[in-house]
């Protein structure tokens, strides 16, 4: 129930843009452990982008956040960094598919 699980894309995006913050701090002072900031990253990227089509609401966010994902994605989608889950995730986005809806559907069912 805290500030990233609630259903405003503002709230996922402002997690989303302290994530960035927190990797180019690691990648100034300690750029051995840079790359561990991005499962954070793609989590609330795609996070973001969820909570728009759920909610219709952050257009803007959404956008932003799903260019930076397209502007990574080769580098993201092939490195050894990135986690497999965190590599679908970011697909769901380029795919349209709306994970909380569908959680919110399979919930309903069960």
């Amino acid at each position: 129930d805290g500030l990233s699980r609630s259903l405003h894309t503002r709230n996922a995006y402002d997690c989303f843009t302290a994530d960035l913050e927190r990797q180019r701090f690691m990648q100034e002072y300690y750029p051995q452990y840079a790359d561990g900031c991005w499962t954070h990253i793609i989590n609330n990227a795609c996070n973001t982008y969820w909570r728009y089509l759920f909610t219709g609401e952050g257009q803007s966010y959404a956008q932003e956040t799903k260019a930076y994902l397209q502007q990574r994605a080769g580098r993201l989608l092939f490195s050894s960094q990135v986690s497999l889950n965190a590599k679908i995730k970011i697909l769901t986005v380029f795919l349209k598919i709306n994970k909380l809806k569908w959680q919110r559907m399979l919930r309903k069912r069960g």
